[in-house]
């Protein structure tokens, strides 16, 4: 230890970003990526990340008058909140936010997944932000319809217990 030193990691924020799950080929473009049917972008880091990775991308492939990449993303399954796009010009994460985070940000992926199941199943619309939380709100409702003896502290433990109305504004 005294020759060498501890590795220590500085940053926390980096351990998430190197810890979390990996999915490639996704596709950066203006609109930054789309993934698991929710969008993640910002405007300054999306035209950062494009100008930085399309001066080595290969031209064939490129959708015409539309600049992409191919990119790695990582994200936490325990929260969509936000994706880490791997810049590999600069060998860094560029954490991109959900646009939708009213939504996304207390839903990890296997909620979101479950969500989307039951809204096609039952046939509700499931593209825009107040759909998806319409959506999250009425599983919820149905959940807690279908188990009403459970005290308040077990339904904290249930699947979505903590839905936010889709009228709620934050």
């Amino acid at each position: 230890m005294q020759a060498h030193g501890i590795d220590i990691i500085a940053d926390d924020s980096q351990v998430e970003k190197m810890a979390g799950q990996m999915k490639y080929p996704c596709t950066l473009t203006k609109s930054g990526v789309r993934v698991f049917g929710l969008q993640f972008h910002d405007t300054a880091l999306t035209e950062e990340l494009l100008a930085d990775l399309i001066a080595g991308a290969p031209i064939r492939g490129q959708r015409k008058g539309s600049a992409t990449a191919k990119v790695k993303i990582k994200f936490n399954p325990a929260s969509l909140a936000q994706i880490h796009v791997w810049n590999e010009r600069r060998n860094v994460y560029v954490t991109l936010p959900c646009r939708d985070d009213r939504y996304a940000g207390g839903v990890s992926l296997w909620q979101h997944t479950q969500i989307r199941k039951w809204a096609k199943e039952k046939g509700l619309q499931f593209s825009s932000a107040e759909d998806r939380l319409r959506a999250r709100h009425a599983l919820t409702e149905k959940i807690e319809a279908l188990a009403p003896e459970l005290k308040i502290r077990q339904r904290k433990t249930c699947l979505l217990y903590t839905s936010p109305s889709p009228r709620d504004r934050g």
